[in-house]
């Protein structure tokens, strides 16, 4: 994003920038229905965005393509010099298709399937492989087990992770920035956003913020990643959140559960706690 020749966005971010570009006003939404505004935006996008940013872009890339749907690809391809023929490039994991979206994507042809795990430990890869449609081979180290905490209710879960997180800082020295705490549920039902402070260490909802633990939905962090990674609150979440939520972290996993979720994961999961 620091290159002047490249843009970075979200899909809504960009449909935000060339709605405020034309000059249009926002549209107002219904008290706390956000999909309604975010579509209305994205209505607005598709409306004027050849006529205000068509012919833009050399190339454009595309990631978690399974997330855009179908109706997204024609707005992006006018921004785009030749619709037809600049390079158009898209990521795509089925796997992780955790939105109700109908991606009908514009590229021709067989998908180019990419077949090595660049982020993930051995021992992490081998309990994201459950969770994985497909064959995927994994060139990191063998790396640490991956914990498995049974809790039973939101004060043992935030008791448990104060002990483990700090246990990270002072004897594995691990950098607070390093870290990610997520969540199968929203903010509002979570209790990771009852607290400040976890293991000693300041608590952040902003990824980009240094220094500090990210807390954050799996939804939100799904494409990110961090070196240590705690999983919890899954009583709800589906085969593929837990797939997203268990691939993010690159050299340890640490998976907190209370005892019905623990019925669901692979037999042989870990050390119980």
């Amino acid at each position: 994003a620091d290159v002047p020749e490249i843009d970075v966005f979200n899909y809504d971010e960009l449909c935000r920038a060339v709605v405020d570009e034309a000059g249009l006003p926002l549209p107002e939404s219904p008290a706390g229905d956000q999909g309604a505004f975010f579509q209305a935006v994205r209505d607005l996008f598709a409306s004027c965005c050849a006529d205000v940013a068509g012919g833009r872009y050399g190339a454009l890339v595309a990631d978690e393509g399974q997330d855009f749907d179908s109706d997204w690809w024609l707005p992006l391809q006018l921004l785009l010099i030749d619709p037809d023929r600049s390079p158009l490039y898209v990521f795509y994991d089925d796997n992780q298709r955790i939105y109700s979206m109908q991606p009908d994507l514009p590229v021709p042809g067989e998908p180019i399937q990419l077949t090595t795990n660049c982020r993930n430990t051995k021992r992490i890869a081998e309990l994201v492989a459950a969770y994985y449609d497909g064959d995927v081979e994994t060139r990191g180290p063998e790396g640490l087990p991956v914990q498995l905490h049974v809790y039973e209710d939101p004060a043992e879960l935030l008791a448990k992770l104060d002990d483990e997180i700090a246990a990270w800082l002072r004897d594995a020295e691990v950098a607070p920035g390093d870290v990610a705490l997520l969540t199968a549920r929203s903010r509002d039902k979570s209790a990771l956003w009852t607290v400040k402070r976890l293991g000693g260490a300041v608590l952040t909802d902003d990824p980009w913020e240094r220094g500090k633990i990210l807390r954050s939905s799996i939804h939100r962090f799904k494409g990110l990643e961090r070196l240590v990674v705690a999983v919890c609150e899954l009583d709800t979440a589906t085969d593929q959140l837990l797939y997203v939520g268990f691939s993010r972290p690159k050299v340890f996993l640490s998976v907190y559960a209370t005892p019905a979720v623990v019925d669901r994961l692979p037999e042989g999961l870990g050390k119980r706690e």
